[in-house]
């Protein structure tokens, strides 16, 4: 009985994870519900993947009668679920167009020579076919796997049922591929040199050494933005062109904080040991542990890459909340922080998801306060 309360729970969890959206958005939820909601999906996954662990060590535990033949069609059937999660946790959603898309109230701010709505349409319509070619590779998949079941050939059946898996992965890396699709725009020097000098610039009043820096075309869906990594800061060309003087100071101020209050450094750590967490979860199995230690330490890994995720997500927005108060200090021009937001927001696909807090960033409407608040003590 306890294989088949699992399984319920798992079949409820994908169905949860890829048709809520869309039957939220149907029904014309506000925004902030559709959030809520959207927010939950990860622990859906997390919910998953406890089940579909739970199931198969207590398989593996307690036995079952016909075991094999259980096993081949528990692990078919939790297969054949998990596109439903890898498309769900990562992918675009149809429904995230129309609930958080551009509206009346941003088309002032919004760019037309970058045609958001012809790359809306044409992002669309690949979201589509890439959905489908996965829903065909699942029923394919499905229909080999039930075949070779029958035929009693399991392990064929298991062959086959890894064929979701495989198909998630593709269209995983292409979808990720086509949102972090580039602008097509050519960098111009004039532009480099301007944001070198004023990198040194504000790099000398934080007294840190400058960043090495590098201009990037801009993404389809996020045409303005400026990122610090590891490697040094990247700088969208579209940004160069289009945001003014003091706007492009308080951007680069900006990234510059997170490099001088170690932020990088901070976010590395936390990847790091996250991965290390992953690879104590497969040990007990390459050890052949018992299954006692085998479930206590998945338990515990477990527990602990989902502590990181909600550590990171606090610490990602203090870090924000740090990076803008530094660059108000040294621009000692609060106002750049909401008029840069409102440009990078209205020309993005997305801009009513800047509304509410993400994993990375606070809402727009935190930022604007906490740099109000910055700059009456700094005055």
């Amino acid at each position: 009985m306890i294989f088949y309360i699992l399984l319920t729970i798992a079949i409820l969890l994908a169905a949860l994870s890829f048709f809520g959206p869309t039957l939220l958005a149907a029904r014309n939820v506000t925004p902030a519900k559709y959030h809520r909601y959207i927010k939950r999906i990860p622990i859906f996954f997390l919910g998953y993947v406890i089940t579909l662990i739970t199931l198969f060590i207590s398989i593996f535990q307690f036995g079952a009668p016909d075991s094999m033949s259980l096993i081949a069609n528990i692990a078919g059937i939790m297969f054949m679920l998990f596109p439903a999660f890898t498309t769900s946790f990562y992918r675009l959603y149809e429904s995230d167009f129309k609930m958080f898309g551009p509206t009346d109230i941003h088309t002032p701010f919004i760019n037309p020579s970058l045609d958001l709505e012809g790359y809306k349409q044409r992002l669309q319509k690949k979201i589509r076919i890439y959905n489908t070619l996965q829903i065909i590779a699942v029923c394919l998949a499905l229909i080999t796997f039930l075949y070779s079941i029958n035929l009693s050939r399991n392990q064929y059946g298991l062959f086959f049922a890894l064929i979701p898996v495989v198909s998630a992965a593709i269209f995983l890396m292409l979808t990720i591929r086509l949102v972090m699709t580039p602008q097509k725009i050519e960098p111009i020097q004039d532009q480099l040199d301007i944001l070198q000098q004023e990198t040194a610039e504000i790099a000398g009043a934080m007294e840190i050494k400058p960043p090495k820096v590098f201009l990037h075309p801009g993404l389809i869906t996020v045409p303005y933005n400026c990122i610090a990594m590891p490697k040094g800061m990247y700088v969208s060309t579209l940004l160069m062109r289009d945001f003014s003087s003091d706007e492009r100071k308080f951007v680069i101020a900006h990234e510059l904080a997170h490099f001088k209050l170690n932020h990088i450094a901070m976010r590395l750590r936390l990847r790091y040991f996250g991965m290390t967490l992953l690879f104590f979860m497969i040990l007990p199995l390459l050890l052949n542990a018992p299954p006692p230690v085998t479930t206590w330490t998945m338990g515990i890994v477990m527990t602990g890459i989902f502590s990181i995720a909600y550590f990171s997500r606090k610490l990602y927005a203090r870090q924000e909340y740090e990076a803008d108060a530094e660059a108000i200090r040294i621009t000692g021009n609060p106002l750049a922080l909401k008029s840069c937001l409102y440009k990078i927001c209205s020309n993005s696909l997305f801009p009513n998801l800047s509304e509410f807090d993400n994993p990375t960033h606070p809402s727009n409407p935190n930022r604007y306060a906490a740099a109000l608040e910055v700059g009456q003590k700094e005055h």
